[in-house]
């Protein structure tokens, strides 16, 4: 099973797990941490690299943030420096509940690339879908 560490902006990863619970049920091997307003970056930082760390020792390691270029993005692409993980920003909740659904069975690259594959089938024009079910 493949590691996963969360980093968002805000609730965005607590969120994310909490609700894939809901449809998947318990999901473990997986840390969570949001970027809070008035936060300290460098304490964001340092709590990812541990946790980063640990899930590194365990096996292999998927990161994923929520979109590219911000705080916890910056924090990701830092620590790969450090440790040797795969990282995927852009994160979506179908998008998050595919990698959990297939994280048993694929590598963390795997993941990534399944992930690029189908990222795009995540997100629809609702009226142009409803056209072209008709």
């Amino acid at each position: 099973m493949v590691e996963l560490v969360v980093i968002t902006h805000g609730n965005l990863a607590f969120a994310l797990k909490e609700t894939s619970e809901m449809l998947l049920g318990e999901q473990e091997h997986i840390a969570v941490f949001g970027l809070q307003l008035g936060e300290s970056i460098e304490e964001l930082r340092d709590q990812a690299a541990e946790a980063i760390g640990r899930a590194c020792e365990a096996g292999e390691v998927l990161v994923i943030t929520d979109m590219i270029s911000g705080s916890p993005f910056n924090i990701a692409c830092s620590l790969l420096e450090r440790y040797s993980f795969e990282h995927l920003t852009g994160i979506n909740f179908p998008l998050f509940l595919e990698i959990l659904s297939n994280r048993d069975e694929l590598s963390a690259r795997g993941l990534v690339e399944m992930s690029l594959n189908v990222g795009g089938e995540t997100i629809k024009d609702a009226k142009k879908y409803f056209e072209e079910v008709e």
